[in-house]
């Protein structure tokens, strides 16, 4: 089983990394660029990337990207 995972340096996915690493279940974090070829060998996608959830990123561009355009993406 492989999982996939955006979002792993944001506060529930570093959690998430830290119980992935105790067990021996294999994971690759995601960073944009190439998805679609990285999708296809999923077993498992936990999407968790966002941004504007802090008041510093206040930057609509930005939140449309991440929140929605990469959601879509994914999907």
């Amino acid at each position: 089983m492989r999982i996939y995972m955006t979002g792993a340096n944001g506060f529930i996915g570093t959690r998430l990394q830290k119980f992935l690493s105790v067990t021996s279940i294999p994971r690759n974090v995601l960073h944009g660029t190439a998805l679609e070829n990285f999708v296809k060998h999923a077993d498992i996608l936990i999407h968790m990337g966002s941004y504007g959830n802090n008041s510093w990123q206040s930057d609509e561009t930005k939140m449309l990207k991440a929140n929605v355009v990469l959601t879509f993406r994914l999907l």
